[in-house]
């Protein structure tokens, strides 16, 4: 059987073939043997930390339990991070944050003043609105008003200041127009300046009411408006 004869530029084509597969087999070699060494390094390295705890705790001496004393490296290394760490808790530190000032946790809780029933005098004192109020009659518009009443007692004068709101609206039942109508001895009606309830005074009662939670509600009623300033 005749042999087939290999053209010069095949023979080129084999050569360069076998070269780079050698090459990439010598590379993967290459390869295999770095990550062997590097797996043999981290086994090493455990084993010589391994070493080296059961030499610390060698070295520790006994107590009269006959157990062997903490690992001093690790006790160490615990009291140092310890150190490190900061405590925001001022409860621990009693400073505010950024300033070397001690805080007092000491608070006194003051009962609340118990307005009696009876005759008082007052004026309105300051004026504000809620808008948009949940109420049981839907979301109202509250006004509040801020009363500064007085009254003699036992020989003292006793002064309160007391707050009431009132649900905004032009219904004649309503608490607003009826407060409105007697502290300026005119119905609410069409455009009004709330403002002008300022500094208005006169006598009033004030009256108990029980609310539903059980707690009593001084509530001012009877009001005897003297003088209407306008503003």
């Amino acid at each position: 059987m005749a042999l087939k004869k290999i053209s010069p530029k095949e023979q080129e084509l084999y050569k360069k073939s076998e070269k780079s597969r050698a090459e990439k087999i010598k590379k993967e070699m290459e390869e295999k043997n770095m990550m062997e060494f590097e797996n043999k390094e981290i086994i090493r390295k455990e084993e010589d930390d391994i070493e080296q705890d059961e030499l610390n705790l060698t070295a520790a001496p006994l107590d009269n339990c006959g157990k062997k004393c903490k690992n001093k490296v690790i006790e160490n290394v615990m009291e140092k991070d310890k150190s490190n760490n900061k405590h925001d808790s001022f409860f621990d530190s009693e400073e505010l944050s950024g300033t070397n000032t001690p805080i007092n946790l000491e608070i006194e809780i003051q009962p609340e003043s118990k307005i009696d029933e009876g005759s008082y005098r007052f004026y309105v004192k300051d004026l504000s609105i809620e808008k948009e109020v949940m109420t049981k009659y839907g979301v109202k518009n509250k006004l509040v008003i801020d009363y500064h009443i007085t009254c003699a007692r036992d020989g003292e004068d006793l002064t309160y200041d007391l707050k009431q709101k009132y649900n905004i609206s032009n219904s004649s039942k309503s608490g607003f127009y009826q407060v409105y109508r007697d502290l300026t001895s005119q119905p609410p009606s069409g455009k009004i300046n709330l403002r002008n309830l300022l500094g208005i005074k006169g006598s009033c009662v004030v009256k108990h009411v029980l609310l539903d939670n059980g707690d009593v509600f001084p509530k001012i009623v009877n009001i005897n408006a003297e003088i209407y300033k306008e503003s």
